[in-house]
């Protein structure tokens, strides 16, 4: 992945042609920019015009372009439509131009690891995964979020000790609570008007007020923020706030499109204050919980989430690699060189 002004990009191949597209996990379509269409000359369908809502705002509505050919590594989308707005996310210091955002109905094919600290992000195909079956070394948070039709993971979280529902976009560069959500926190609309105070921008431009608010308390799970700030936008969203990149961009994150789950890894920091991969969390150094304005405040201890034992099978096949509740792991081709035979055992 591409990282630029908290933005993260992959390269995809549109109609043979390299671009860049916005990792979103939020976004239900994946989107192109009016001027990338342009460019590469894509018909539009004019049989339907469609309706995007960004930031609780909506668009005006526009013929989806048609991409003949999409390629994500080496899957293939053929006679992909796609809506278009004006302008996207800032470009990165790159000769490749922003071509748009990938979106939910191309992510959720696989399960999606998003290494934010390693810069990768890795397509899964899943089969029969049940339990905490991420691959990883070390402990890691484990959610069951609430998984829409959409595509989109909403995961509970409390500000304050209120309840919250809380979507994961990795298209936004700072988590954003809804002013309503806030009110409905015991901030008082004083408190807000003594907030210092900020511009926003939506995917298409649109500028929204952001309130920088600082909150008692905030909870994902079993982790619990003391005296956090957070934004507060003068907008509507469909959930109470945005979780965003300044929470997701020190962790591993893997979004298990194909059981609901949603699992989270720290990464950790070297003595000298650089970051460890989370993979080689074992060797020396610290624990980093959070990192930039969402973490910046220390904050109260907790342990990782658990799933109970009864939640497991004796195994889950992910791609061609199988965990056992043992954490023993085979790594071996599904079939012998000259299949299986009657009264063979499985490895």
């Amino acid at each position: 992945m591409v990282e630029s002004r908290g933005h993260y990009f992959v390269a995809v191949d549109i109609n043979d042609s390299q671009r860049l597209l916005g990792v979103d996990t939020s976004a239900e379509r994946t989107i192109l920019s009016a001027d990338t269409a342009d460019a590469l000359n894509l018909p539009a369908d004019t049989s339907k015009a469609e309706n995007l809502v960004n930031v609780g705002e909506r668009m005006k509505p526009v013929y989806p372009r048609v991409v003949a050919s999409l390629k994500l590594g080496p899957a293939e989308w053929s006679n992909l439509t796609v809506p278009t707005v004006e302008s996207l996310l800032p470009s990165p210091h790159t000769p490749t131009p922003v071509a748009g955002v990938l979106g939910a109905n191309i992510l959720s094919r696989y399960d999606v690891e998003l290494d934010f600290p390693a810069g990768t992000m890795t397509l899964y195909s899943a089969q029969n995964c049940a339990g905490r079956f991420a691959p990883w070394h070390g402990d890691y948070q484990a959610y069951s979020p609430e998984y829409t039709k959409r595509h989109r993971f909403i995961v509970s979280v409390a500000l304050n000790g209120h309840p919250m529902r809380a979507v994961l976009d990795t298209g936004a560069t700072h988590s954003l609570v809804s002013r309503a959500a806030a009110l409905d926190a015991g901030v008082d609309e004083a408190e807000l008007a003594r907030d210092r105070t900020v511009s926003g921008t939506g995917l298409n431009g649109n500028s929204i007020g952001v309130h920088i608010h600082r909150f008692e308390q905030f909870r994902v799970g079993s982790r619990a923020y003391d005296n956090i700030v957070l934004e507060v936008g003068d907008t509507q969203l469909s959930t109470d706030m945005l979780l965003g990149m300044d929470f997701m961009k020190w962790r591993r994150v893997w979004l298990s499109y194909s059981t609901g789950w949603v699992f989270t890894q720290l990464a950790s920091l070297r003595a000298d204050g650089g970051l460890v991969e989370p993979h080689s969390v074992s060797g020396p150094g610290r624990a980093l919980d959070a990192g930039a304005e969402l973490a910046a405040i220390p904050h109260a201890a907790s342990t990782p989430d658990a799933l109970p034992l009864d939640r497991l099978r004796e195994f889950s096949s992910h791609s061609h690699i199988t965990y056992y509740r043992s954490q023993r792991l085979i790594e071996a081709p599904r079939m012998p060189s000259g299949g299986y035979k009657p009264g063979d055992t499985f490895p």
